[in-house]
């Protein structure tokens, strides 16, 4: 299997190899990276495309998506990796289980589109 460093996305979201890294930096600047985003109280949950193979073994699937969850506080926001991901659809579905995790730490309630509103 060959190893690849740098990825770009195709229109229906397929990671492709870059050609070069000319190639991977032009789309990197002009694409819209994320995949979902949600907002729970002061938590802000993003999945997207990193765009650069976090995995090492050319034996195994580039690791190519993740989720990271930053917590606002007044004096600060805390950022944490929190899952990585070889494809979209594996990334889309994390997305939606860690929202529902953090749906149910904070007890909402309802939900509207992408924002999440609690009524306590």
């Amino acid at each position: 299997m060959e190893y690849n460093t740098w990825y770009i996305l195709d229109k229906n979201k397929n990671p492709l190899p870059a050609k070069c890294f000319s190639d991977w930096k032009h789309w990197m600047n002009s694409n819209n990276k994320v995949i979902e985003s949600s907002t729970i109280k002061n938590c802000e949950i993003i999945t997207f495309f990193i765009g650069i193979n976090q995995e090492i073994s050319a034996d195994k699937k580039p690791i190519l998506f993740e989720t990271i969850i930053f917590k606002r506080f007044p004096s600060k926001t805390i950022s944490k990796i929190y899952r990585r991901y070889s494809d979209i659809n594996e990334a889309k579905r994390w997305h939606g289980n860690i929202v529902k995790q953090y749906i149910n730490k904070f007890k909402i309630k309802k939900i509207i589109g992408m924002e999440v509103l609690n009524f306590d």
